[in-house]
């Protein structure tokens, strides 16, 4: 799988959090898993004063691949 995402993000939150949920959805990856990744799966943003003022959700659902071909 490659993932590649233009957003000026200098951290990659947007393309962590696609990358587990692509893999949720490919059944790669279970509750468990998810938990441990859940950081990565939908990362926040925190203020100077580390208050948190924004979370990254990757929203999309992937195409089977028969209507790909």
């Amino acid at each position: 799988m490659a993932v590649r995402i233009e957003d000026g993000d200098g951290f990659a939150r947007a393309s962590r959090a696609v990358t587990v949920e692509a893999l949720a959805q490919l059944g790669v990856l279970g509750e468990r898993e998810l938990r441990g990744l859940a950081a990565q799966h939908r990362p926040t943003t925190h203020s100077p004063g580390g208050e948190p003022i924004a979370e990254t959700v990757a929203r999309f659902e992937l195409a089977p691949i028969s209507e790909l071909l």
